[in-house]
């Protein structure tokens, strides 16, 4: 999934008037091949950094056909998916980041070895969940790299980083929002990041795999990651 890009988008001067600029759409490709789709929404902290995994396997309902978020993804391009997934979703999104599998190679190069929990990994593995060999609760796996982007190791290669994501990563953030989220976890902690997947139901027809996702399920896991736990806590 597209997790480390995820905790770079957002400063303090981005939460202006226009709100659609604190919603940021995570693309990861590797050539054609659509790999990962990610929504990160700030609102003014200490509200949560809210993080929407979305499956490029879930059925977008277009026309009452199964075409899934990676099918509208090649028959319309990057920008239609964004404005298709604004509908679903119940808000604008004017920011996105792009990245190509091998920037984030060379991300991970760059970070080197990665502790989650009891497991060293690197950026590499995380992204594409092969640090594990059983599902991965992703609220601890985003706070856990979280904490791990805190490390002194780490802020010493934020320059590098930089260096790389304005000269290889498509985007309309520039570098004063790219290393902003940095600061607010570490003022805030890892715990202001909320994040769950678009639910749904799974199943195959022929050889392919779709997740059918009930038409309110979008907005609802915006509205759930995007809640301070206390309050959720105590709606139950």
């Amino acid at each position: 999934m597209a997790i480390a890009l995820s905790l770079v988008t957002f400063s303090p001067s981005a939460l202006a008037a226009d709100k659609g600029h604190n919603n940021v759409i995570v693309y990861w490709t590797n050539g054609d091949q659509l790999k990962a789709v990610t929504l990160t929404c700030l609102k003014d902290p200490p509200a949560p950094v809210g993080i929407v995994a979305v499956p490029v396997y879930a059925s977008i309902d277009e026309n009452n056909a199964l075409i899934t978020v990676e099918d509208y993804y090649h028959l319309n391009g990057r920008t239609a998916l964004t404005k298709h997934l604004e509908k679903l979703f119940g808000i604008p999104i004017d920011s996105y980041v792009h990245v190509e599998q091998d920037t984030l190679e060379r991300f991970s190069d760059i970070l080197g070895p990665l502790r989650l929990g009891q497991t060293n990994t690197s950026l590499a593995e995380i992204f594409e969940g092969t640090y594990v060999d059983k599902p991965v609760n992703l609220q601890w796996e985003i706070r856990s790299l979280a904490g791990s982007m805190l490390t002194p190791s780490v802020i010493l290669k934020i320059p590098k980083l930089v260096w790389v994501y304005t000269t290889e990563i498509e985007s309309n953030l520039q570098v004063d929002h790219v290393l902003a989220l940095h600061g607010i976890i570490r003022g805030w902690g890892p715990d202001i990041l909320q994040k769950q997947r678009v639910p749904g139901e799974d199943c195959k027809i022929g050889n392919r795999k779709y997740r059918v996702v009930q038409p309110g399920a979008w907005s609802q896991t915006l509205q759930a990651v995007t809640t301070p736990e206390k309050r959720l806590r105590a709606a139950k």
